[in-house]
C-alpha cells in the first residue's frame, strides 16, 4: 500500500517508516495538518495515518480532527486511521464518528499497527474488485438501454437513464412493432445494485422474447411477461411497467399501465406526450 503518515515528532515518522517499509509497504511522511492535505492534492494514497494533536502541549485533538474532515471530504474512499494517546479515548471515538476507519494508541505496539494496515489494505483490495466488478455491470447494464435517438415520420424519441447508484433497476425501451408502430417501454423493478441490474435484464428477456405476441395483442404482452417474470423471480421482488404503442399513421398512443406508481404517473406521463405531440390517447 502507499501510505500517508502525518505526526509532528520526527522521531515517530521515521520509526512508522522503517516498520511499514519492513512489511512491504511504501510511506510519505509529513509533519503538518498543512503539509499533508498538500501531498494529498500531489498524489493518491491507499490509506492515512495521522495523529491527532501537532501543537506543543495541546491534547484537544481539535487539528486533527479538523484535518480528518478535510481529508474526507477531498477524497471520503481513502480510509484514515487516526492515533491517539491512551487516555485519549474520548478522541478516538469522535473521530471515528466523523468517519475514520480504525484508531491506534500512542505508544503503539508493533504488531497490533501493522495488524489495522494490513486489515485495511485487505478491504482496500476487495473495495477495488467490488467497484471494478459494479463498473462492468453498470457498462454492460447502459449496453442494454437503446443508445441513439430514432425518427418515425410524425415523431422522434430517445431516452436517457440515469441511476441514483452505479447500477439500479430502472428500465427502459423502444420496440420496433413494425409497419409504422413504435412502442415505448418504462419499467422499474425492486430493488437496488447488481440484485436490480439482474431483475432488469431478466425483464427484458422476458419482454423481447415475446414481442411478436405484443405485434397482434399488446394487453397479452403484458400478461405473457408477468407470468415468465412471476415464474422466474423470487416473491419478494416485483416489477412496474408502463407501456405504450405509437402508430405513426393516425398519431395515435394506446397505452397500458402496469402498477408503475401511481395512477397520477401514468395520467401525467400521457398527457405531457399527448400535448406535446397533439396525439389522441386510447387507455
Amino acid at each position: 500500500m502507499k501510505i500517508l503518515v502525518s505526526d509532528d515528532q520526527i522521531d515517530v515518522l521515521e520509526a512508522i517508516r522503517l516498520l511499514l517499509k519492513g512489511a512491504g509497504h511504501q510511506t510519505e511522511t509529513v509533519e503538518s495538518p498543512k503539509a499533508a492535505l498538500a501531498a494529498a492534492e500531489r498524489g493518491r494514497f491507499d490509506l492515512v495515518l495521522m495523529d491527532m494533536n501537532y501543537s506543543r502541549d495541546t491534547t484537544s485533538g481539535d487539528e486533527g480532527l479538523a484535518l480528518l474532515d478535510s481529508m474526507l471530504k477531498r477524497d471520503g474512499s481513502v480510509p484514515v486511521v487516526v492515533m491517539t494517546a491512551w487516555s485519549s479515548v474520548d478522541l478516538a471515538v469522535e473521530a471515528m464518528r466523523r468517519g475514520a476507519v480504525d484508531f491506534i494508541q500512542k505508544p503503539w505496539d508493533n504488531a497490533r499497527l501493522l495488524a489495522t494496515i494490513e486489515k485495511q489494505a485487505s478491504r482496500s483490495s476487495e473495495r477495488k474488485n467490488s467497484k471494478s466488478e459494479l463498473e462492468i455491470a453498470r457498462h454492460v447494464q447502459q449496453r442494454l438501454l437503446p443508445q441513439h435517438a430514432q425518427t418515425l415520420r410524425t415523431v422522434t424519441f430517445g431516452g436517457r437513464c440515469l441511476p441514483a447508484r452505479e447500477i439500479g433497476g430502472d428500465y427502459f425501451d423502444f420496440l420496433d412493432m413494425g409497419a409504422g408502430r413504435l412502442g415505448v417501454l418504462l419499467a422499474d423493478v425492486s430493488g437496488k445494485g447488481v440484485p436490480g441490474a439482474l431483475l432488469t435484464a431478466n425483464l427484458q428477456a422476458s419482454f423481447r422474447s415475446q414481442l411478436e405476441l405484443g405485434v397482434k395483442n399488446p394487453r397479452a404482452l403484458l400478461v405473457s411477461v408477468n407470468k415468465l417474470f412471476h415464474e422466474s423471480t423470487p416473491a419478494e421482488y416485483f416489477a412496474t411497467m408502463f407501456f405504450a404503442e405509437y402508430r405513426d399513421q393516425n398519431r395515435e398512443l394506446r397505452y397500458i399501465n402496469w402498477r408503475h406508481g401511481a395512477v397520477f404517473f401514468a395520467a401525467t406521463a400521457v398527457t405531457l406526450l399527448a400535448v406535446v405531440l397533439g396525439l389522441r390517447l386510447v387507455g
